[in-house]
């Protein structure tokens, strides 16, 4: 019978995520509202930023050289500024 190796051998985790924002100069909104006049030499506004972006995660679990479990994850999402 071939010795296989310990239970408590050792498990090596790789976890990797990536965030990307693709065409930035077109994809990326700038909204102004909210204005106001408190004084006479001042204006008030809000100003937003919106910018859609997409996420990858990745997760490998490793043991003995093999990998045993792998998973990946896409989102879309966005990233955004008051």
């Amino acid at each position: 019978m071939k010795h296989l190796g310990s239970p408590f051998s050792e498990f090596i985790r790789a976890e990797q995520a990536r965030v990307v924002a693709e065409i930035v100069p077109h994809r990326l909104e700038l909204c102004v509202g909210e204005l106001c006049c408190r004084v006479s030499d001042r204006m008030l506004f809000t100003a937003r930023l919106k910018l859609p972006a997409d996420v990858n995660l990745r997760k490998e679990i490793w043991q003995n050289g093999l990998k045993v479990y792998s998973g990946h994850v896409r989102a879309r999402f966005q990233l955004s500024a008051v």
